[in-house]
């Protein structure tokens, strides 16, 4: 039996039954929908509420050529990604990312499906038809994450209008990093997927000339999805 007390911190991906203390002290089973949480009281110690009202926290580690963060794809407001310390194999490195509306078996890189403008440390880069968010934007050489020890980025990822498949899927991102010559940059842009359907994946990668570029391992770091839910 678990009990009230030690769901404080419950949340869950798939559906799931739990025994619980309910308000009344009455021990209860909940069934949990996807991406449902229950909230206990922290005087009482029992339940007080149930449903998408919390956040699905899920981990990656960035440890491959392209990592996959999943997403619930319906009944979401919108989800916050953060990167923390995330590191490349390769020096002077772009990160970017695409979506996928099916999971992880494929990710959307049509010609003209993003389009996204980026400031890093003053300097504005934009695309208006691309295969993918360049979250840095392409700096010079030197300009982009380098490799050594310590050179680092790390960024939040936000995205909205993932609840249905008709609305544009917009997105925000602000972050910094070390570059290969060594210096901090900071960087903040916006962007937008152009096509329809519930994005329920995003991939995030570096490359060496944009998202249409050649990828390269992470070595470290790894980042953690944030759900709002409606």
């Amino acid at each position: 039996m678990t009990r009230a007390r030690d769901l404080a911190d419950l949340f869950n991906g798939t559906n799931n039954s739990v025994l619980a203390y309910n308000s009344s002290g009455a021990l209860t089973e909940y069934t949990l929908g996807d991406w449902e949480v229950l909230t206990v009281d922290e005087d009482t110690g029992l339940i007080s509420t149930q449903g998408a009202i919390g956040i699905y926290d899920n981990v990656v580690l960035l440890n491959s050529t392209g990592e996959t963060i999943n997403l619930p794809g319906t009944g979401s407001d919108g989800w916050t990604v953060v990167i923390d310390g995330a590191g490349s194999t390769t020096d002077d490195r772009y990160l970017c990312g695409r979506v996928s509306l099916s999971g992880d078996s494929g990710f959307e890189n049509g010609a003209s499906d993003y389009q996204w403008r980026v400031n890093n440390n003053g300097t504005m880069y934009a695309s208006t038809g691309d295969t993918g968010l360049n979250f840095t934007g392409n700096p010079s050489a030197t300009n982009g994450v380098g490799n050594a020890t310590g050179e680092l980025l790390s960024m939040r990822l936000s995205g909205y209008e993932s609840y249905s498949s008709t609305p544009t899927k917009f997105f925000e991102w602000q972050g910094s990093y070390i570059s290969a010559g060594g210096n901090i940059h900071w960087f903040s842009g916006a962007g937008l997927y152009a096509g329809t359907g519930l994005v329920d994946a995003m991939e995030i990668y570096f490359s060496v000339t944009g998202p249409n570029g050649t990828r390269n391992s992470f070595d470290d770091g790894f980042m953690r999805s944030f759900v709002r839910s409606s």
